[in-house]
């Protein structure tokens, strides 16, 4: 009787060790699905559920619980986005995602950040800036800002990815950094261009480079290397349309 408590306890001790390392992934996945600009909204759209598909698949492939929080729609203002942002309550081993598809503006004194355009007219702004101060002061171990903004609608046919067997390895390895990184789909000057038919170009360089290094089984992956491959991706498919857009990335340093 004494080796089956002795069982049952281990037993129960090592479910509840699991629950408390468990990861999560918390997500802000914002997009301006109602703009008035039919075109544009429409790519919008596709950006937002592409992304939805790519971080459950990313959760899933790192074996992290995933908490998202959608800001579309008629939600699509600076302040239900500030409050998503805010609500974020990461522990800190946890990561925490922003993503953002829709117009911005980029001041030159300051390239490190993007003014994001939210509301029906556009006139309702916020800068990354803040939003990445709110997350770093959650600790999270991770900060990953991805923003495909400064759009033009232009028809620029995308090819299409196939998803490999090797998530697991190469979301693990990436969910494994920690710092903030911020992922830019183009340059303080430069437009960011989309497809009405398959979203955002960066965006889907983006998802395509990791389809890439799942496929190929990447034993080790860093999002240097992740964000090169969609930078030279995005610009490839961009000179040659005659257009020009360059990704950039900015990392910030591990807390202690």
């Amino acid at each position: 009787m004494k080796q089956y408590s002795f069982l049952f306890l281990l037993i129960f001790w090592l479910a509840e060790s699991q629950i408390a390392l468990a990861q999560t992934l918390h997500v802000v996945l914002a997009a301006d699905t109602s703009n008035a600009n039919a075109e544009f909204a429409k790519a919008c759209r596709i950006d937002f559920r592409k992304m939805q598909r790519e971080v459950n698949d990313m959760a899933a492939g790192a074996r992290f619980q995933l908490k998202l929080y959608p800001v579309e729609g008629r939600n699509f203002t600076s302040e239900k986005l500030k409050a998503a942002v805010a609500g974020l309550q990461p522990g800190r081993n946890d990561v925490c995602m922003f993503y953002f598809s829709g117009a911005g503006l980029c001041n030159a004194n300051d390239t490190l950040n993007r003014v994001l355009r939210l509301g029906a007219n556009g006139k309702d702004t916020l800068s990354t800036g803040g939003l990445i101060r709110v997350l770093e002061e959650k600790s999270a171990r991770l900060n990953l800002i991805v923003v495909d903004a400064c759009a033009r609608i232009r028809q620029v046919r995308l090819g299409g990815a196939t998803r490999g067997e090797a998530e697991n390895r190469v979301y693990q390895s990436l969910f494994s950094a920690c710092g903030t990184l911020r992922l830019f789909s183009s340059r303080c000057s430069e437009l960011s261009y989309a497809d009405t038919l398959n979203g955002g170009v960066f965006t889907n360089a983006f998802i395509g480079s990791l389809d890439h290094f799942i496929n190929i089984g990447s034993q080790s992956l860093n999002w240097e290397t992740l964000f090169n491959w969609a930078r030279d991706t995005t610009e490839r498919r961009m000179q040659e349309h005659f257009f020009v857009q360059h990704p950039v990335m900015w990392s910030s340093p591990c807390k202690p």
